[in-house]
């Protein structure tokens, strides 16, 4: 599972690195904000999603190794949540880029 976490980071950093030339200076990333001017952030912002992915398999990872109770439903509990969060930042920055493209 954590291989598919590591691929899907990969793959966001990279299609943010794609698309990273084609953005506005200001893109709306905080969906949870008010509408208007604070929604906005820098582009830079678009590799945010990757590098949470990231930052969140290895600290997963991490607590997985660390874990001492001698059976694997904690490890692979964390494995699990690793790759639905690194959906769902797929989810989230596809619809921040077909908002800009379609």
């Amino acid at each position: 599972m954590y291989l598919i976490t590591l691929v899907l980071s990969i793959v966001l950093l990279g299609v943010a690195g794609f698309f990273y030339g084609k953005l506005p200076d200001k893109i709306p990333i905080l969906l949870t904000a008010p509408w208007g001017e604070g929604r906005l952030a820098s582009r830079i912002y678009v590799y945010g999603g990757g590098v949470l992915v990231l930052m969140v398999t290895l600290l997963n990872i991490t607590l997985g190794k660390l874990w001492g109770g001698g059976g694997s439903l904690i490890p692979r509990i964390l494995s699990i949540t690793a790759v639905v969060f690194a959906l769902a930042m797929s989810v989230s920055l596809w619809g921040m880029l077909q908002s800009f493209f379609l």
